[in-house]
């Protein structure tokens, strides 16, 4: 098949109602790489669909096709202000897969959203490698108190990739031991000797 036509079918199998259908699509995107590119312009339509089921699928795609993409990257920061709290979520998570730098202080700031599937992706996303960075570390310190474990966990699992590179964080990762939830406990323990062995 042809590149613009398997582009085309894979795009409209992304609106399968069957979950398991469009997860196929979207990871044969994924695996198409910058060849899927042409799909974009379609895929930043679908973020403005009015179904939110079709603005997830659509931000999961761009995030996975769209690496250095100005084009990506804009369309996933504006997709952060979405009304649906899951396209937010997905879309702070896109920006992350994407290595867009120019994101930060956007994921900062939503890592205090009020929304907890949200607060999840994020705390998630700060450890990936374009966030591993000092500006990082206060709000995920900050996180590692949040009111929902896997926000904790994955506030810790990111300070231990930013460990690697900047080794100041052991300290709150130490405190993080003594979380009531073990999952906490154990992504802490990880981070801390991820951190050791690096340095």
């Amino acid at each position: 098949m042809e590149k613009d036509k398997q582009v085309a079918f894979l795009l409209s199998r992304l609106k399968s109602e069957d979950r398991e259908v469009s997860d196929d699509a979207l990871l044969a995107l994924a695996d198409m790489g910058p060849a899927a590119l042409d799909a974009l312009p379609a895929l930043v339509l679908d973020l403005n669909d009015g179904d939110p089921s079709v603005r997830v699928i659509a931000a999961l795609a761009i995030s996975y096709i769209g690496k250095t993409d100005a084009t990506a990257a804009a369309a996933l920061m504006k997709a952060t202000e979405d009304e649906d709290s899951d396209v937010r979520g997905e879309a702070a998570y896109g920006l992350a897969m994407i290595n867009c730098e120019d994101a930060l202080p956007l994921l900062i700031k939503l890592l205090r959203n009020d929304v907890t599937d949200v607060r999840q992706r994020v705390a998630e996303a700060l450890g990936f490698p374009a966030y591993r960075c000092k500006e990082a570390i206060k709000p995920l310190t900050e996180a590692l108190h949040d009111e929902d474990w896997v926000v904790r966990m994955f506030a810790a699992q990111s300070l231990g990739h930013i460990g690697i590179v900047v080794p100041s964080v052991f300290m709150p990762l130490i405190e993080a031991l003594e979380d009531e939830n073990k999952e906490v406990v154990e992504t802490a323990d990880q981070a801390l000797g991820r951190i050791f062995k690096a340095n």
